[in-house]
């Protein structure tokens, strides 16, 4: 008993290891130049069929030669897949003669280990389709490979044969897959309980990320900017030792707070962000002092190299990393994934001890099935090996930045698909080459889609400012088929950073082509793509991969732990959120239904009603213009803003409160007197770095506030309540907006002034503009009422 329930598991994990071990072959082939990669095909195509009439071998398509070669191998089902490559090439896209091809793989590996098939002729009787009808651990994986093979078996195989001559059709027949029995497909395909099945299995999964979604948003929002802040210490930990002012190892410490979600929140009003203060404990080494200090580690040789800075550990490659001293649930989010060092490649050749085994099977539970690293070197995880063969269990060692790379590149990734519904090849085209921004002109409209006229009878507009991508999205292939996609705010932030980092580097965003691994591959052109690093000086390696995408989306949001309420572990997927988006947007935003499947979903619609397509969707969309779907989106982008303002984590620590303290004492140094404003001071040392309202300074970084202020803020907040309540009943909804964020942002800062007293009546504070001397502040405490 014991034996057969561990089996299913063991199958599994094997099945995980070929999978792993395909991808890296994969990965080795797409870096080949093209004429290597026909030249390692022609040697792996099978000898009984280099001579097949009409087939030009070296003009198959990349996607097929990469599945033939590094997948199927040296199956005995080779001559029929390599046949049936040649053939598809002619008659669909490149990625879908991959894709199909891949399919007839899986079907005839099925029927050769489950259903006694031992040649490819058997399949003319119906013995072995039986057998493999009556099996029900078939059933979820039937109707995409039945599927195939019946369109390969009775459409395009036998439109091949006729153009050839009989003496040419003849030396086919020996390599014809056999015509399936008829009908068995239409009644074994088990499509109507799979789509079901993978629709509840999808509903069951977004049933407990709907409630979160405001909360995943500002989530990812927030852990990017904590890794920012401690990355920044890290930074300046290590320009001291650059200048001399330490020496390594160089230990120091971060004080900051780690963002937590209540994990049994239902819905919106339960959803909640909370923070747990934690003092970081870290040490910045570099390859030589690591080894240096860790002599019993390493060899005598490796010993002589770092002492004498040469070969690993010369100028060029003795990078600097970080080790952490504390428990690993302590270091952001990500401590068990450092701990467990799961930030490299896994594969079967290395898998020699239970330890190693051990930390695969860790990274599956958590959806890396070949380890939390991408394809592309620098992101998340250094180039250089050294960083994981040098660590041991309990080492807790990362590079700062690979990591903070990866961070970035996810967050912008996870806010795009929580913005507007992407799907993963639709991410990989965000580029600087096609970004639009929009202003126009728009009616408002109301919740149910119809104009809002004002007091004239007039109908009330207002001016809607959109930045948008301009991507082919699923089912296009044409320039005139591109659409729309919109992003956030918070989103053009990242991608702003993407940017500055990938110009720092090359001096430019490189152009990159298109990824191969992805559906659009042959329908796009090199573009200057977001996603992409460590690009080659040909632009055809760079861009990231469709695994490196979901790879960085479940780093930025795990440790979430979240499970379906039939107990299975969520696996967050591009897809998934798609979904989440979408049924966050319509049940509890109530953005129209058109809307939605026009900017978010990219649904394509005939411009005739002649389809018998009768949905809602489809009835919302002839009653809504342009126009109209652009304000709402941009209204529900605008909210979704909003929302995660109000969840930011505004209460100051006393460590803030110290900064605070030496902002102000490094512009007094400076200046010999303090900067007043009207709710504090500036303790920006320089010019003021604000392009736009500079009169109250509300949302700076560096404004220091005074509670002594505490009146006047209460009396603008009130202002600005009372001027968006004002607004809104003329119908400017824009101004009303802005109005409502100054009264968020005069909450934040009130909160602000609330601690200072709280902290400096507990005398754990002493604000420094009580001390310094300044002609604008008077030795007599006089604290404003609120009143």
């Amino acid at each position: 008993m014991q034996q057969t329930a561990f089996q299913p598991s063991l199958q599994e994990g094997r099945n995980e290891e070929k999978t792993a071990t395909s991808r890296a072959k994969a990965l080795r082939f797409s870096k080949l130049e093209r004429e290597q990669q026909i030249q390692e095909f022609l040697s792996w195509l099978p000898r009984e069929v280099q001579a097949a009439p009409h087939i030009d071998w070296a003009a198959l398509p990349y996607p097929v030669m990469r599945y033939l070669v590094c997948t199927v191998g040296k199956s005995p089902d080779a001559p029929y897949l390599a046949i049936a490559g040649a053939v598809l090439q002619r008659a669909v896209n490149d990625y879908g003669a991959g894709k199909m091809i891949g399919a007839l793989h899986r079907l005839l590996q099925l029927l050769r280990e489950s259903c006694g098939m031992t040649q490819v002729a058997e399949l003319s009787g119906e013995h072995i389709w039986n057998t493999f009808a009556s099996n029900p651990a078939f059933e979820g994986r039937r109707w995409e490979v039945l599927k195939t093979y019946a369109s390969v078996s009775g459409g395009h195989l036998p439109a091949f044969l006729q153009r050839l001559t009989a003496q040419e059709r003849q030396w086919f027949q020996a390599y014809m897959l056999p015509l399936m029995p008829h009908g068995f497909a239409r009644q074994h395909d088990g499509r109507a309980k799979h789509t079901t099945a993978s629709r509840r299995k999808r509903k069951e999964k977004s049933d407990i990320l709907v409630p979160l979604y405001p909360v995943l948003r500002q989530l990812v929002r927030v852990r990017q900017q904590l890794a920012v802040r401690t990355f920044q210490a890290i930074t300046q930990a290590r320009q001291r030792v650059e200048e001399g002012q330490a020496t390594l190892p160089f230990s120091f410490q971060h004080t900051d707070l780690i963002p937590l979600v209540n994990r049994d929140a239902k819905t919106i009003a339960e959803v909640q962000l909370e923070g747990r203060e934690v003092t970081l404990h870290f040490t910045l080494w570099d390859k030589c002092s690591w080894v240096l200090h860790h002599p019993e580690r390493f060899s005598e040789s490796t010993r002589a190299a770092a002492k004498a800075g040469r070969d690993a550990y010369d100028q060029e490659h003795n990078g600097f990393f970080v080790q952490f001293d504390g428990p690993a649930s302590d270091l952001l989010w990500f401590g068990d994934l450092i701990e467990q060092r799961v930030l490299q490649q896994f594969n079967k050749h290395n898998a020699t001890s239970d330890e190693y085994q051990q930390r695969w099977r860790f990274a599956r539970g958590f959806g890396f099935s070949n380890g939390c690293t991408c394809s592309r070197p620098g992101l998340l995880s250094p180039s250089d090996y050294w960083y994981s063969d040098g660590a041991k269990p309990g080492d807790l060692l990362f590079e700062p930045e690979a990591l903070y790379r990866g961070i970035l590149y996810g967050a912008a990734l996870a806010t795009i698909a929580l913005s507007n519904g992407s799907r993963v090849s639709e991410l990989l085209q965000v580029s600087l080459d096609r970004r639009i921004t929009q202003t126009e002109t728009v009616r408002v409209l109301d919740e149910g889609g119809f104009p809002v006229r004002g007091s004239d009878g007039q109908p009330v507009t207002k001016q809607v400012k959109m930045h948008l991508q301009y991507l082919l999205p699923k089912g296009s292939r044409t320039e005139e088929e591109r659409q729309l996609f919109p992003l956030s705010r918070e989103a053009l932030r990242l991608l702003g950073e993407i940017k500055k980092g990938l110009s720092a580097k090359h001096g430019s965003v490189p152009y990159v082509s298109p990824s191969k691994t992805s559906a659009k591959y042959e329908h796009l052109k090199p573009e200057r793509y977001f996603f992409q690093w460590e690009a080659s000086c040909d632009g055809k390696v760079g861009i990231l991969s469709l695994n490196d995408v979901q790879i960085l989306l479940r780093f930025v949001l795990h440790g979430l732990d979240l499970y379906t309420a039939q107990g299975e572990r969520i696996h967050v997927s591009v897809h998934l959120l798609r979904h989440v988006m979408a049924t966050n947007a319509r049940q509890y935003q109530h953005v129209p239904a058109e809307a939605i499947a026009h900017f978010f979903l990219h649904h394509r619609f005939k411009t005739t009603h002649q389809s018998s397509f009768t949905s809602v969707v489809s009835d919302y969309y002839w009653q809504m213009t342009e126009e109209g779907r652009l304000a709402v989106i941009r209204d529900y982008l605008d909210e979704q803003e909003e929302h995660d303002r109000a969840l930011v984590l505004t209460p100051p620590t006393s460590r803030d409160l110290e900064q605070m303290n030496e902002d102000l004492r490094r512009v007094y140094e400076q200046w010999h007197t303090l900067h007043p404003t009207a709710f504090g001071h500036c303790g920006c040392p320089g010019l003021c770095p604000r392009g736009t309202d500079r009169s109250l300074c509300l949302g700076c970084s560096y404004h220091v506030e005074d509670p002594a202020k505490l009146g006047s803020a209460l009396a603008w907040r009130t202002s600005s309540a009372q001027q968006a309540v004002s607004l809104e009943a003329q119908g400017n909804l824009i101004d009303a907006r802005q109005a409502r964020i100054k009264v968020q942002l005069l909450d934040d800062m009130m909160a602000v002034m609330r601690m200072q007293l709280q902290e400096e009546a507990a005398g754990r504070y002493i604000p420094v503009f009580k001390v310094l001397p300044t002609p604008y502040h008077s030795t007599k405490e006089r604290n404003e009422k609120e009143s």
